[in-house]
């Protein structure tokens, strides 16, 4: 993972977030609350990488990313959900790609490389 990355992580859930800051080996900005999360994407520069999960205070994932998309965030999005929470339609309208829980650290890992490895791309 890329020392100088971004990853912006909106989550409720202690495994994720642990997940997270082990294993992103970058700049890791951890938030709770949807309001700050949102304007910590929106101001960061280019790669950001945004992991939500269902327990987010929202308690609605897919408003959060929406919300992002609406702001202008173009940064790959992943969603750590239970199997089958989402369908297909709405995940390819918002442009995010889901983890089932739990989480595996390979999986995670492996997403959080080829995304910000997309959002260099983007640049």
């Amino acid at each position: 993972m890329p020392k100088n990355a971004v990853v912006i992580v909106s989550a409720d859930a202690d495994h994720t977030r642990y997940l997270v800051e082990t294993l992103a080996g970058c700049e890791v900005q951890l938030f709770q609350d949807p309001a700050q999360a949102l304007a910590a994407a929106v101001a960061a520069k280019p790669p950001v990488v945004i992991v939500d999960d269902d327990k987010f205070p929202s308690g609605e994932p897919l408003a959060f990313v929406a919300e992002l998309r609406a702001a202008g965030v173009k940064a790959s999005i992943l969603l750590v959900l239970p199997h089958g929470q989402v369908e297909r339609p709405r995940q390819a309208e918002l442009q995010f790609d889901i983890l089932d829980k739990p989480v595996k650290a390979d999986g995670l890992t492996d997403w959080m490389t080829l995304a910000v490895m997309q959002a260099r791309m983007r640049r």
